[in-house]
């Protein structure tokens, strides 16, 4: 019977061992659960950040974009008119090679 009670006090401590190391592991699991949150909730507000930004860049490539082509449509407008002065040039040129 004496063997009997030593083999259930080993088996009992060998029961608190195993506690103590699935405490440890649970300790692991749970410091290793906060660490991914903390990642997620920072990779989402870096995500989150960097689709602002590209908003922000786009409305501001949008606006130049928008102010080029304004300007190109002046610069078009001019060239049109410039064309015309020189074709009105051109005919009082030749109007006056005529003359002479």
């Amino acid at each position: 019977l004496k063997g009997k009670v030593d083999e259930v006090y080993q088996l009992q401590d060998a029961v608190r061992e195993r506690d103590v190391e699935l405490e440890g592991v649970h300790g692991d699991l749970e410091e290793t659960r906060l660490e991914l949150d903390n990642f997620l909730k920072s990779k989402e507000v870096n995500e989150k950040k960097l689709v602002h930004d590209i908003e922000k860049e786009n409305e501001a490539l949008r606006k130049e974009l928008n102010e080029t082509a304004s300007k190109l449509g002046d610069t078009s407008a001019e060239l049109t008119k410039a064309e015309g002065n020189l074709q009105a040039f051109n005919i009082q040129m030749q109007d006056i090679t005529k003359e002479c």
